[in-house]
């Protein structure tokens, strides 16, 4: 459990860099400083070698930290999918082509980011010390800042005339994405601040 726990760490690392590196492409015009497909490829071969070990702990011990087992293996399954929404975010970018001018949407997405940035330090501090209060904090941003923000940003772009069609679409995608990861968030904080049998009930809707 302990490469397994090690593994966990590492998809932390690699996640939040996708995560980074998408968003500053297509939010901040920024150049990408890592290759985010190969990066995606790390992360599935850590995820499979991480469920492997887990196959192999509970075969050895079939009877010791089965609910640990079990969350690592719905934390693996967060980590992978934050990778698979930041790569299409990625090809978000490759397709829209333009680069994001300031106005009102983009400053609430700018900001969003930020806030997902948070969640990570906070969700990887929860989950690897074993700290309710950060899961909390991260269930409670989650709850009360950007799913709440996010909705209403959608709907004002969805009754905006003046947007472009293509504007309208790549704003809401990102809208969506950045719902999906910090729900993603969520799930993995929700292990530490919920009793096993409500992890990921109730907090969030994103797939």
């Amino acid at each position: 459990m302990n490469q397994a726990l090690k593994n966990l760490e590492k998809m932390f690392k690699e996640s939040r860099s996708m995560f980074e590196n998408s968003t500053d492409a297509l939010i901040n015009n920024k150049e990408m400083e890592v290759d985010i497909y190969k990066t995606d490829k790390n992360l599935n071969n850590l995820e499979i070698e991480t469920r492997r070990k887990i196959l192999e702990h509970l075969s050895v011990n079939p009877q010791q930290d089965i609910i640990a087992s079990f969350i690592f293996v719905d934390v693996v399954r967060d980590l992978e999918r934050i990778g698979d929404v930041s790569k299409a975010i990625v090809k978000l970018n490759e397709t829209y082509l333009e680069k994001f001018e300031s106005d009102k949407y983009t400053d609430v997405l700018r900001g969003s980011k930020s806030k997902i940035d948070t969640m990570f330090d906070l969700t990887l501090k929860a989950f690897m010390e074993a700290d309710e209060d950060s899961a909390a904090k991260v269930e409670s941003m989650y709850e009360d800042e950007i799913r709440v923000t996010l909705d209403k940003t959608v709907r004002e772009i969805m009754n905006d005339s003046e947007i472009t069609v293509k504007k309208a679409i790549a704003y809401t995608l990102l809208t969506r994405y950045l719902r999906r990861i910090s729900g993603h968030l969520t799930n993995i904080a929700s292990t530490v601040a919920s009793p096993f049998d409500r992890v990921r009930h109730d907090k969030t809707d994103i797939d």
